[in-house]
């Protein structure tokens, strides 16, 4: 009978489990892709020409993505509702888990140790998906 890592390890699609750098467990792949504040803020570091982005500006860009609005567009209550969401729990999750690093006092964030995982990972499983409609996932 093959252990059940072996087995994992024969299951888990080769995007998962990259090269020398740190790698997002299973479990902690799944919890970044089942929410989409989290794979967003990962596009947001990864599409960003900045080292550091704010927790305002990454509220801001989830808020209108969420509100199908531009940034000016959006009331105050939309940007706070996806400001506490990330400042109480997805941020420090993330950060936690090594795929941010997060400043919570300074209100910065940056890629973690095992942003690139995470990247890879989310851009293995939008090639294999459909959207809601039944179109490519962006």
């Amino acid at each position: 009978m093959m252990p059940v890592g072996g087995l994992l390890g024969k299951l888990t699609p080769n995007w998962i489990q990259r090269g020398p750098e740190p790698s997002l467990t299973i479990d902690e792949a799944g919890v970044l892709i089942k929410n989409e504040r989290r794979r967003m803020v990962v596009y947001a570091l990864a599409e960003t020409d900045q080292e550091k982005l704010t927790i305002g500006g990454v509220s801001e860009t989830v808020a209108a993505s969420e509100c199908e609005k531009r940034p000016a567009q959006l009331q105050s209550k939309e940007r706070k509702q996806v400001y506490v969401g990330l400042y109480q729990g997805h941020l420090p999750k993330m950060d936690k888990m090594g795929i941010i690093d997060y400043d919570q006092d300074r209100g910065t964030l940056e890629c973690g140790p095992k942003f690139d995982s995470a990247l890879h990972i989310l851009e293995g499983v939008a090639d294999k998906c459909v959207d809601a409609n039944g179109g490519e996932v962006a």
